[in-house]
């Protein structure tokens, strides 16, 4: 059956596509380049009814490059290691920073991260909770220590938060160097693992889990937090990691740098961080 065409009526659904549209961009363009680590505050996902694909396949080629400019300064300076960060030992010097970042991919540093220290500068100052060890600050690039409470902490485990920061630089939101596809294909993939019986759980997880299930945290920070703490953990232990969550990293290591020789920089890691085991893994239960 052929329907009569009314002018006025296609009008009005041009229009509504058009206001659609224009909709869902904002929308990306809020989760890409919000104020904390790319993730509007008050933004929550629906896991049902919402697919994280619908908004970024809306953004078309020439949007996507004025989305990811925010990060092309970085390509041209080196991180500064602004300042030394305290722990309950001894300090991690700023030489020792530098040599820690050397043994992460090349291009999980440049253009994603533009300096590390312990003081916050501009907006950034109300950005750190009291309890918090370390923040990402995504709109600077700046990952910033709390000294008081990185004093407290053990000099393995601060050196392990960097590469939790570190990682939010590298996800499927804030990651300029991966595709839409690869994007979409990486918060799949984190959002089928927090289904799993065999998922990572440390302390932080199980709290954010609790938090998701009682309607308080939405969907996308929490795989963004689960990409962090898998990470860190390939960056410090892989051997605690299921290995699902071992090969998710490696494979996105391998797709940023090639080259990477993940045994010998695991090695080099190990000599500035100790002997490390997670003090925030939940004992199994007898």
């Amino acid at each position: 059956m052929f329907e009569s065409y009314n002018p006025a009526q296609e009008k009005s659904k041009k229009l509504h596509m058009v206001s659609e549209t224009l909709r869902r961009f904002v929308l990306a363009g809020t989760l890409l380049l919000g104020s904390e680590i790319g993730l509007h505050p008050n933004y929550h996902e629906d896991p049902e009814n919402y697919s994280l694909a619908e908004v970024l396949e809306l953004v078309d080629a020439e949007d996507r490059e004025l989305l990811l400019k925010m990060t092309e300064d970085l390509v041209k300076k080196p991180v500064s290691v602004e300042s030394s960060i305290p722990s309950n030992e001894k300090d991690i010097t700023v030489s020792e920073i530098k040599k820690y970042l050397a043994t992460l991919p090349r291009g999980w540093i440049n253009r994603e991260i533009a300096s590390i220290g312990t003081e916050e500068k501009g907006e950034e100052k109300e950005g750190v909770p009291a309890w918090a060890l370390a923040v990402f600050h995504g709109e600077s690039a700046r990952i910033v220590f709390n000294p008081e409470t990185a004093k407290t902490s053990e000099r393995g485990y601060n050196i392990h938060a960097i590469s939790h920061e570190i990682a939010h630089g590298n996800d499927f939101l804030t990651d300029g160097d991966i595709t839409w596809n690869e994007r979409y294909f990486l918060y799949k993939k984190l959002k089928d693992r927090l289904r799993s019986d065999d998922r990572f759980k440390t302390n932080y997880l199980v709290g954010l889990e609790d938090k998701f299930h009682n309607g308080s945290y939405g969907l996308i920070p929490l795989t963004r937090e689960y990409w962090a703490e898998i990470c860190a953990q390939y960056m410090s232990d892989p051997t605690q990691l299921h290995i699902d969550d071992f090969e998710l990293v490696h494979e996105f290591v391998i797709r940023n740098d090639g080259n990477y020789k993940w045994r010998e920089r695991l090695g080099e890691r190990a000599e500035i961080q100790g002997e490390f085991s997670n003090p925030y893994i939940p004992k199994p239960e007898k």
